[in-house]
């Protein structure tokens, strides 16, 4: 049973009057036709992409207001990879474009330029001069992964690529969407709901179910002991979390537990490394469960097994016959990467991988494991060469994985990571987490601003498909509430990578409840519209954020990132509550900052300003003031507006709020109310109200 307050209004509250409908917009067709003319794809006679070649089609049959499908003739498929220069993008004004710098992860470039987007880019959206916002999603089809990049010639170029060393020449390739729009926001929605359905490999964010465990706070192995973890360090890493009074709702044992050789890069058994982990694991999970009271474990394992694949010496992995990588491919391997992802892979043939992650997911789930992280999938379109059509192998990978996960641990209980290329995101129909960004890196000063900026705008154009994970972080630590402040409004898994000992249980009581849960939104956070295209690493901008709660509550928070340009100086930017896209109307909202007791009331578009020194935060929850009443939430805890469940006006002089936990829980109210009681047993409940703020706040004991 949930706990409920029901504040007394002092005098009849009357509803808002209602509006005159308004009138029906013209009727027009349904379907508006997007059409190439001589080279300009054009919507309703706005151009939208000129000099496209010609033998580029639309997909008339899937045409909508916001998009079009693109299909492109491939006449020159030789050797398993094509071409299309020079492609121009009209009327823009800056370019945000979503690329692969690192094999595994994409980031934000911010460019004015086609000619300097970068390789592997995977997603463009752009600003135009007449206001609207135009987006390209390089696809995959038969196989073929496609992209996009600047070219030599001015323009931008579309690649596609097959993974192997011959094509078939004189297909229809259907390699692009291509939208164009008001609403950034809505158009990355409409977009994705077309690809996916249009696809029919992948599914939508919201159409996926979420693990319970996402909602507790969690605790990771890896920062605090990497590779050398064991079955008594990872006991005392849990008891210390215990004895501070912290309870996670999972833990999730991370790489280093494994049986693997030579030089730990092959998997030769599921079984626990024995010499760390005497007692198996087993014996692990049930200590772990009954003896410290963390209802779910997660363990980690690599897609392949583990980074380099399986021991095909090993007696246990022989069943599965494997491919040995050949080290090429079709596009560039950066050189940073090169000697790793060129070195020998043995992985599991696609015939037999279905079989090999049931035979792994049957024995941890024996164990009592409920869920895996699954790392390295982005490697597959490096060390597969020739095996088979990219898109085709990665599918059958997908599939495999998703089928066992949910046969063993139940819908969404993966964690996919390093996994962010088309081919992957497109194809998770039953996948729901992926991380969005590299690792945090504690111990490298130079990741910890940008790590909230690639997390944040991977987010806006990914978080269609998954709910973003964001990495754990680490409560000691320089900018330890900076990074709990981002995970607080991220929408996704909060948790720890602490080692024994090395706690601030008071940061940790920030995003989490008592008995472990945390308040998490419902959506992944986004960049505000104002700074889509601005990078908030070089500019003189903060990066602004928003998220929405489940009762109606919204949160907003600033970030300065600018630590490498800027070491020691403040920026100062605007924050308005218009920032927040999906906010519904109001004549008024209240707004109240983290850790004040001053709440504002604002219109919409009314703006305040904040400077931050870099590392520098603040967060704000955000309610419309309805009936004179609007909700904040639980003071002390970074998304305190996600304390409610529900609230409302309940009778023409009561309001109702349902929470999760007791707390201060605070409301900014126009009137002192006559009372405050709680439903579960009408008990009169302490309040205390300032006329001149109109701040509210109520004590409420107990968790339920």
């Amino acid at each position: 049973m949930r706990l409920a307050v029901l504040i007394s209004l002092p005098i009849l509250v009357l509803s808002a009057a209602c509006r005159p409908s308004s009138a029906p917009e013209p009727s027009g067709p349904s379907r508006p036709l997007w059409s190439i003319d001589q080279g300009t794809l054009a919507v309703e006679g706005i151009s939208v992409l000129d000099e496209l070649p010609q033998t580029v089609r639309t997909v008339r049959s899937n045409q909508t207001r916001n998009g079009t499908f693109l299909r492109f003739l491939a006449d020159d498929l030789g050797i398993g990879i094509q071409r299309w220069p020079e492609i121009r993008i009209s009327d823009k004004e800056r370019i945000l474009a979503l690329h692969r710098r690192k094999p595994w992860w994409t980031r934000s470039a911010f460019v004015e330029s086609e000619s300097v987007i970068p390789a592997e880019t995977e997603a463009l959206l752009w600003r135009r001069a007449d206001g609207k916002t135009g987006l390209f999603l390089p696809l995959f089809d038969q196989g073929y992964r496609f992209s996009a990049q600047g070219d030599s010639l001015g323009g931008l170029s579309l690649i596609a690529d097959n993974n192997m060393s011959s094509g078939a020449d004189g297909i229809i390739l259907e390699g692009a969407w291509v939208g164009l729009g008001d609403d950034p926001y809505e158009l990355l929605d409409s977009a994705f709901a077309e690809v996916v359905r249009h696809k029919n490999t992948g599914s939508l964010r919201r159409e996926k179910p979420l693990p319970e465990w996402l909602d507790y706070l969690g605790w990771c192995s890896w920062y605090a002991f990497f590779q050398e973890v064991s079955e008594d360090k990872f006991l005392r890493g849990v008891a210390s979390l215990k004895e501070g009074g912290i309870n996670p709702g999972w833990v999730l044992l991370d790489d280093g537990w494994q049986k693997a050789a030579p030089d730990r890069r092959f998997l030769t058994s599921f079984e626990p490394d024995p010499k760390k982990f005497p007692h198996g694991l087993s014996w692990l999970v049930e200590k772990v469960s009954h003896e410290y009271g963390v209802p779910y474990f997660l363990i980690w394992h690599a897609f392949q097994g583990y980074w380099c694949g399986i021991d095909t010496l090993s007696p246990e992995m022989q069943k599965y016959p494997a491919y040995r990588s050949n080290g090429r491919s079709n596009r560039p391997i950066p050189p940073r990467y090169k000697e790793w992802l060129t070195s020998r892979f043995n992985i599991v043939r696609p015939e037999a991988i279905e079989s090999f992650y049931f035979d792994y997911h049957a024995f941890l789930a024996t164990s009592g494991v409920d869920g895996v992280k699954v790392d390295n999938q982005s490697d597959l379109s490096y060390n597969s060469y020739d095996l088979a059509p990219l898109t085709e192998l990665s599918g059958t990978y997908i599939r495999a994985l998703e089928n066992s996960a949910a046969h063993y641990f139940g819908p969404g209980n993966v964690i996919d990571c390093m996994s962010m290329v088309q081919d992957a995101i497109w194809q998770f129909r039953r996948s729901s987490i992926m991380r969005t960004s590299t690792d945090f890196f504690p111990d490298s000063s130079i990741s910890w601003g940008p790590h909230l900026v690639l997390n944040a705008y991977n987010s806006l154009v990914w978080g269609e498909a998954i709910q973003a994970d964001w990495d754990m972080f680490k409560s000691v630590h320089p900018w330890a509430a900076f990074h709990a402040a981002g995970r607080a409004i991220s929408g996704g898994p909060v948790y720890l990578s602490d080692e024994p000992g090395k706690h601030e249980f008071a940061l940790i009581r920030k995003v989490a409840l008592p008995d472990g849960r945390i308040l998490r939104p419902v959506d992944c956070a986004r960049p505000t519209k104002d700074i889509l295209f601005r990078d908030p690493q070089t500019e003189n901008v903060l990066l602004k954020l928003f998220n929405r709660n489940r009762a109606g509550t919204y949160i907003l928070g600033a970030f300065n990132c600018n630590w490498l340009l800027k070491p020691e100086e403040e920026i100062s930017d605007s924050l308005a509550a218009g920032l927040i896209h999906g906010l519904p109307k109001a004549a008024a909202y209240a707004v109240l900052e983290y850790g004040s007791r001053e709440p504002r009331l604002l219109r919409r578009a009314e703006s305040w300003r904040v400077a931050l020194a870099p590392g520098g935060f603040r967060l704000y929850t955000v309610a419309p003031l309805e009936h004179g009443l609007a909700p904040l939430g639980a003071m002390g805890l970074y998304n305190g507006g996600g304390i409610f469940s529900s609230c409302g006006l309940e009778a023409e002089k009561s309001y109702r709020a349902d929470l999760l936990s007791g707390g201060t829980i605070a409301f900014y109210s126009e009137r002192k109310p006559s009372k405050v009681e709680l439903i579960q047993n009408g008990t009169e409940l302490q309040f205390d109200y300032n006329a001149d703020t109109k701040f509210l706040t109520v004590e409420v004991d107990g968790v339920q």
